[in-house]
């Protein structure tokens, strides 16, 4: 939360008063593809990135009534130094789920976002045209322009099916890590199933 939540509210209150000031601007935050979902092995991470996504939906109301726009951006997996880091601490069932992700150059994620800043999007593109789509179905209370709109309403039907059917596939790579993350609790019983709470 210190670096990935509160180091973005620090950045905003250095650049925000001056915006408004001057009646102009831009604020591009950075989230994640987990900012938008939350799995086993990211529940300290996905929370600070949800809570960016909060930050940004609160200052694009906010900022209604001036020439100071905000984005968000929620990149995928990408291929930086960081992404390497991270894998080498993986539990077994995220890296199993994170498995079935893409992961993709640095440069076409920076490129998806500059070209939604240019645009004055809020929600971002990424390389990922299934991400996209899970974004903009769970975007909350933000207006869509008229194609946006009609876009989402014509994937609106399947987007939700998607979305469960993942949702059904971690689920299923969770609890088959179940035995080996609970070993130590004594809610294990012999069989390595989890006793039922009484």
């Amino acid at each position: 939360m210190q670096l990935n939540y509160l180091g973005v509210v620090a950045s905003v209150q250095c650049l925000y008063p001056r915006m408004v000031q001057r009646n102009a601007g831009h604020i591009c935050l950075i989230s994640s593809v987990m900012g938008t979902m939350g799995f086993a092995g990211y529940s300290a991470y996905a929370a600070s990135k949800y809570a960016v996504k909060g930050l940004a939906d609160c200052l694009r109301n906010e900022l209604q009534g001036t020439n100071v726009s905000i984005s968000i951006a929620f990149p995928p997996d990408t291929d930086t130094p960081g992404y390497k880091q991270e894998n080498e601490s993986k539990p077994p069932e995220t890296r199993e789920i994170s498995a079935l992700s893409t992961l993709f150059p640095p440069n076409k994620v920076a490129a998806g976002i500059v070209r939604g800043i240019k645009r004055r999007s809020y929600i971002l593109p990424t390389p990922d045209i299934g991400l996209n789509l899970h974004a903009d179905a769970s975007q909350g209370l933000v207006p869509r322009g008229f194609l946006d709109t009609c876009c989402a309403m014509l994937t609106g039907w399947i987007t939700p099916l998607v979305q469960s059917i993942y949702g059904l596939l971690f689920d299923r790579i969770s609890r088959r890590h179940a035995q080996s993350r609970f070993r130590d609790l004594p809610s294990i019983d012999k069989n390595g199933s989890l006793k039922k709470s009484r």
